[in-house]
């Protein structure tokens, strides 16, 4: 099996200012689907967007622990002590957002891969014994994200 052509390919990278070296001898591949972040101007993880903020925090903590809620909501078995252990946590986390959303339209101020990567969690909140009255800062985003018109396109076309 032959190896995959990479997206991108940087061999000895060396980036130099007046009196040293920032970088130098950095090489990397990255591959159909992966995802690059570079973390900070200088390397040291100053300066992170809010969009990346929110596509980490997405895919750190509110994917994973409202897909440990449906696992467990759908188990064979009841296990009470998962259900409330997860469904506190997805509480809090829909919290999060709650907070984050006010006086915002979208979670990184404008729309983002960061409001996609996070919606379609939400599409299901009432599995997840989210009451939306509570959360109408997430509800009014819902409407935002569900209003646009590929994002409307995109569920219709998989809805089929």
């Amino acid at each position: 099996m032959s190896k995959a052509i990479p997206v991108l390919e940087v061999l000895d990278l060396a980036i130099g200012f007046p009196g040293g070296n920032a970088v130098h001898g950095v090489s990397f591949e990255i591959q159909k689907g992966e995802i690059m972040a570079l973390v900070g101007e200088s390397g040291c993880g100053k300066s992170l967007t809010a969009f990346e903020e929110w596509l980490i925090w997405q895919v750190a903590g509110f994917g994973p622990m409202l897909g440990q809620l449906g696992h467990f909501k759908n188990a064979r078995e009841t296990i009470p002590y998962a259900l409330k252990r997860y469904g506190d946590e997805t509480k809090r986390l829909y919290g999060v957002l709650e907070r984050r959303l006010a006086g915002r339209e979208f979670v990184a101020d404008r729309f983002s891969i960061a409001d996609i990567a996070i919606y379609p969690w939400t599409r299901s909140w009432e599995r997840h014994d989210i009451d939306p009255a509570t959360h109408p800062n997430v509800a009014a985003w819902r409407e935002r994200i569900a209003g646009r018109p590929a994002v409307a396109a995109a569920y219709q076309k998989h809805s089929k």
